[in-house]
């Protein structure tokens, strides 16, 4: 795959807006919906922590489009419980799921739960968060959601050093087979630094929630030989 897929986040999307927002993204070709639950001693933020009813409510209109769920939370327990309970048996493709390695109750035990709920298991990192914390577990995922801003606030610009890291992940595509994904402060210009960088899928919320006909652009940038 020499271009990345975008995954566009419904994260603070106005309600009057839900609707139309599902329709465009699919018509302008994202390849999957991005969404995020978020708690505030997680993020270490002035955040409103996810509502479970409201977040049920909102993914289950997500009807034409594959889940990305990025669990930014402390204790991913409840939230499995929730998706396994209300989501699973309404959804029609294999949704990714991603703890944070810093998350307070982390253990590897969420990587086979988020399996026998036949979902796809991921692993992401807040920007300071070096590869080294997470090498023993790429075995067990299929995405690493590598963060090139810091969690629980949108409009950030991407912290671009954090594409090295990309970089060293896309080098062990032959040894681990996972996706790599990059979430923060994605447009126009700074997709195609990820892309070239090595990732495979670009989380974009602002930028293509104005305007869903830039997912076209942002998935036309190819990856240059690295």
């Amino acid at each position: 795959m020499d271009r990345a897929y975008i995954a566009p986040s419904f994260l603070g999307i106005a309600p009057e807006k839900e609707d139309w927002f599902f329709e465009q993204i699919t018509k302008y070709g994202a390849a999957l919906a991005h969404a995020d639950v978020v708690d505030a001693d997680f993020v270490k933020r002035q955040v409103v922590n996810t509502d479970m009813a409201e977040f049920c409510r909102l993914v289950l209109k997500v009807k034409s489009l594959p889940l990305d769920i990025h669990l930014m939370v402390d204790d991913p327990g409840p939230w499995l419980d929730l998706i396994d309970d209300q989501i699973m048996s309404q959804v029609k493709a294999q949704p990714f799921i991603s703890l944070h390695r810093e998350a307070r109750c982390f253990k590897t035990a969420w990587f086979h739960k988020i399996k026998e709920i036949n979902a796809r298991p991921g692993i992401a990192i807040k920007p300071s968060t070096p590869l080294a914390e997470i090498k023993e577990y790429l075995p067990l995922v299929e995405l690493v959601i590598v963060m090139t801003v810091n969690p629980g606030l949108s409009g950030q610009k991407m912290i671009k050093p954090c594409l090295d890291k990309v970089k060293v992940l896309y080098g062990m595509r032959k040894q681990y087979r996972f996706l790599i994904e990059v979430d923060g402060g994605v447009n126009e210009q700074t997709a195609q630094e990820a892309v070239r960088s090595g990732a495979s899928i670009l989380v974009s919320g602002g930028f293509v929630q104005d305007d869903p006909r830039k997912i076209e652009v942002l998935s036309s940038f190819k990856r240059a030989s690295i």
